[in-house]
């Protein structure tokens, strides 16, 4: 029984560990830029600024971001969960934004995020992936 407590531990702390490396590895800040849209993402510390621009609507979010691991989806997750803002007197929350991680490097990030498109009013929602390369600034 004592044995299977320190495997179970030992498990608890490598995963932990490397969730932290995950952390700091991905830390920095990222652009991603096309003709008539673009995003960028600061991550710093555990909390993080989002910008994501289209034509002439920009859209801001800060908060907490966590790196997730899920083997079911074979790839790093970064979710970014946004702090409650407050506009005319109203508390607004803002959904969370996750971005699976394909690939990283020192200087490039490949990124995957769902995407919705509008099919009309009576046919519903379809969302599809879309991938963006950020650069480290």
């Amino acid at each position: 029984m004592k044995q299977l407590f320190t495997i179970i531990l030992l498990t608890i702390l490598v995963n932990s560990c490397s969730n932290k490396t995950d952390q700091i590895a991905i830390e920095g800040s990222w652009l991603y830029k096309d003709i008539n849209k673009g995003c960028e993402i600061i991550l710093k510390k555990g909390t993080y600024n989002y910008t994501r621009w289209e034509d002439d609507v920009i859209n801001c979010s800060n908060g907490k971001y966590f790196v997730n691991e899920n083997p079911a989806r074979k790839c790093t997750t970064l979710t970014l969960v946004p702090d409650i803002q407050i506009s005319e007197g109203d508390s607004l929350i803002i959904g969370c934004i996750n971005i699976d991680v394909v690939s990283l490097t020192d200087s490039s990030l490949l990124a995957r995020a769902p995407s919705p498109l509008h099919r009309g009013l009576n046919l519903g929602t379809k969302w599809e992936d879309h991938t963006e390369l950020f650069k480290k600034k």
